[in-house]
């Protein structure tokens, strides 16, 4: 069993006994990949989890404030973890992404957007939901869940409005998206100056 296999079951243990756990007290047992494979188990087995009745009072100073914190590194560590966990390459998944969104023959511009996904480098607010959904279909996972760990990245506590409204999303479903969509982002690779805004664009970038 590996440090992150053990260190993963002794939370979960710890959770199902009923005590509050510390991730970031069980995060600063490891480092580099093994802290961010750890991250993204706990991040996992937190969207199943039954959800607590939230107490500000208690939230404050408390382990789950930690939780925030210490899973704000989003799609970086999130995404290449699920990718391993579903045993997916990533030529495999774009080419897979590329086809449910329905833009196979710009798959090589779908695999520069995911690569700014994976990298953190592109926005989560521009992300359209057919994107998420598709890659949620992929990876196993909710598009809300997907999103959420992109928005943790964007901004983090403070740029959201504080940690309380950050928890606020991991206990509940995502809101609907405010009408109409974000000014597009500038990104470096796929925002090219020969490229023509065209449908991957728009799904990587417009937002919706």
């Amino acid at each position: 069993m590996t440090d992150v296999d053990r260190l993963f079951e002794e939370f979960t243990a710890a959770r199902a006994a009923g005590e509050d756990p510390s991730p970031a007290e069980f995060l600063g047992r490891v480092s580099g990949v093994d802290r961010a494979e750890l991250r993204a188990l706990i991040e996992a087995y937190l969207e199943r989890a039954p959800r607590r009745r939230f107490d500000d009072a208690r939230y404050r100073g408390s382990p789950s404030e930690g939780v925030v914190e210490a899973l704000t590194e989003g799609w970086p560590a999130a995404l290449p973890r699920l990718r391993n966990e579903a045993r997916v390459p990533r030529d495999e998944l774009v080419r897979r992404l590329a086809t449910a969104l329905g833009v196979a023959d710009h798959e090589e511009k779908v695999h520069r957007y995911y690569h700014q996904m994976e990298q953190g480098r592109l926005p989560a607010r521009g992300v359209s939901q057919r994107v998420l959904e598709a890659l949620g279909e992929i990876l196993d996972r909710s598009a809300d869940a997907l999103r959420r760990a992109g928005e943790g990245l964007a901004g983090g506590p403070a740029a959201s409005g504080g940690a309380t409204q950050t928890f606020a999303r991991m206990a509940s479903p995502a809101p609907a998206a405010a009408a109409g969509p974000p000014p597009p982002a500038q990104t470096d690779a796929a925002a090219a100056p020969e490229d023509a805004w065209d449908e991957v664009d728009e799904l990587f970038r417009g937002g919706v």
